[in-house]
């Protein structure tokens, strides 16, 4: 369904990422968090793991958002996995995880989106 832009309230972005809010209290935040060199070495059965520290949301929320993480390659030849680490809050996107096979260290990058209520 195609809304008008009467239920639009406003939209913008900062060093955090975008934002974009509607008059019913919906808000959705995304960032490509470039998370830059991280060591994936600490041992996890057979795996290996690195922790990445992910930033605030642009925009708060009043009640704990839903959140997907999706890692990107950076490129190269260096790919991970994502898990979360620990509970997101109203102000910040859960740290997270990049887990893989390999050590390595590498330039990780995500794509990182917050739905949930402004209001």
């Amino acid at each position: 369904m195609i809304r008008q832009m009467k239920d639009f309230c406003e939209f913008g972005k900062n060093s955090n990422g975008s934002w974009v809010r509607y008059a019913n209290g919906l808000q959705m935040c995304w960032v490509q968090h470039v998370a830059g060199s991280v060591a994936v070495n600490n041992a996890w059965g057979s795996n290996y793991y690195g922790l990445v520290t992910a930033p605030n949301f642009p925009q708060v929320f009043i009640e704990v958002p839903t959140i997907t993480c999706v890692p990107m390659n950076d490129g190269g030849t260096s790919g991970c996995w994502t898990m979360v680490r620990g509970e997101p809050t109203t102000i910040k996107w859960m740290d997270y995880y990049c887990l893989r096979s390999t050590v390595a260290t590498f330039n990780v990058i995500a794509h990182l989106t917050a739905i949930g209520r402004w209001k």
